[in-house]
C-alpha cells in the first residue's frame, strides 16, 4: 500500500513531483467519467471553475465538489464521477482572458482528449492537474486514501494558480522543472491553508471554555486567572491563544463585553448610570464615566437619552 503524507506534514518533509500535466476541462452537464478498473493512473487535482462534480464508488455517493472547489484524487482510486453545470455560466475571455473562439490545445470534452478544435466558444468547466508524488527516499506517496474536497474562501489565488500551470503545460517548449514548480506551489498553498484552518479550529475549542464562562457569569467579577482554568491553561498560554483567535487581549474583550453590557442597559431606561457602574463592576462613578466615554466617545448620562 502506498505511504500516504497528509497536506499538513508536507510542510515539514521533503518531496518531489513527476510527470505533471494540466490541462482544461469541458463538461456537459450529466457527463460521467469512471476510473478504470484497476484504479487511476497518477494523483489529480480538479479545480471546479463553473461546474460541480458528485463522486461515487460501488454506486454510492461519497462527496460533491461545488465551483471554486478542488478535488484531490488519489492514485489507485475507484469512482465514477458526475458532472453538472453551473446555473450561471460565464465565458472564461471574461474573468481570465483567455480567447476561447479560436484554436485551444491539449483539451479535454466529457473526458476524451482532442488536441484542437476551431470556431467553437467552449467554456470553461474545470481545470485538471495530473502527477506522481515521491518523498525524500523516492519512495511513491500519496496525499490521502479516499477522495477529499477542499473549500478555500481565497479560491481565486488558487484558480490563478492552476491556471498558470495550465497555460504552462500548453506549451511544449516548457520544462518539466517548471511544471514542477507550479504543481509545489499548488500544493504548498493547499497545505498551508488547511494548517491555518485546523490551527485555529483546534484553537478556537481551546478557549471556548473562555468564552462560555464569560457569557454565563458576572462580568464584574470575571478574572483572566479564572478564564484560564476554566480552559485547562496557564494564565500566560491563554492569553496567547486568546489573541491569536479572538485579536484582542483577554483583557480587551472582557472590558468591550461590559462597554456593550453598559450601553444596552443604560439605553434600556431601566437604571441610573450608578446602578448600570455596579452592574458590570465599577465601583468608582468617575472612574466608569471616563471609561465609557473614552470607549464611546459618549458620556453614559448620554445614552440615558437616546
Amino acid at each position: 500500500m502506498m505511504k500516504v503524507v497528509h497536506f499538513t506534514d508536507l510542510l515539514n518533509q521533503d518531496f518531489f513531483a513527476a510527470k505533471v500535466i494540466a490541462h482544461y476541462h469541458y463538461w456537459n452537464d450529466g457527463s460521467t467519467w469512471s476510473a478504470p478498473e484497476t484504479g487511476r493512473t497518477s494523483h489529480a487535482f480538479m479545480y471546479f471553475y463553473d461546474c460541480s462534480g458528485d463522486y461515487y464508488i460501488n454506486n454510492q455517493l461519497v462527496t460533491t465538489a461545488y465551483q471554486s472547489n478542488i478535488a484531490y484524487l488519489p492514485k489507485c482510486a475507484k469512482y465514477t464521477a458526475r458532472f453538472s453545470k453551473s446555473e450561471s455560466v460565464e465565458q472564461i475571455s471574461n474573468k481570465t482572458g483567455i480567447i476561447t473562439d479560436s484554436s485551444v490545445e491539449n483539451y479535454f470534452i466529457d473526458g476524451s482528449h482532442t488536441k484542437e478544435i476551431k470556431g467553437k466558444n467552449m467554456k470553461l468547466s474545470a481545470i485538471f492537474v495530473g502527477f506522481d508524488l515521491y518523498d525524500g527516499n523516492h519512495n511513491e506517496i500519496a496525499l490521502s486514501e479516499s477522495i477529499e474536497v477542499f473549500r478555500f474562501k481565497n479560491h481565486n489565488f488558487f484558480f490563478s494558480l492552476f491556471q498558470d500551470i495550465t497555460m504552462h503545460a500548453r506549451y511544449s517548449n516548457i520544462s518539466p522543472v517548471k511544471l514542477s514548480i507550479d504543481l509545489y506551489e499548488i500544493i504548498m498553498a493547499i497545505s498551508q491553508s488547511m494548517f491555518k484552518q485546523q490551527f485555529y479550529s483546534e484553537t478556537h475549542m481551546a478557549i471556548y471554555p473562555a468564552i462560555k464562562y464569560l457569557a454565563t457569569n458576572d462580568l464584574g467579577q470575571v478574572t483572566v486567572p479564572e478564564l484560564a482554568k476554566a480552559c485547562g491553561l496557564c494564565p500566560s498560554r491563554f492569553r496567547i491563544l486568546f489573541k491569536e483567535v479572538i485579536g484582542q487581549s483577554p483583557i480587551d474583550y472582557i472590558q468591550n463585553l461590559k462597554i456593550e453590557k453598559a450601553r444596552q442597559l443604560l439605553q434600556s431606561g431601566e437604571m441610573t448610570v450608578t446602578d448600570v457602574a455596579f452592574n458590570i463592576g465599577f465601583h468608582d462613578l468617575g472612574y466608569f464615566s471616563r471609561f465609557y466615554k473614552k470607549k464611546t466617545g459618549r458620556n453614559p448620562s448620554e445614552e440615558l437619552l437616546r
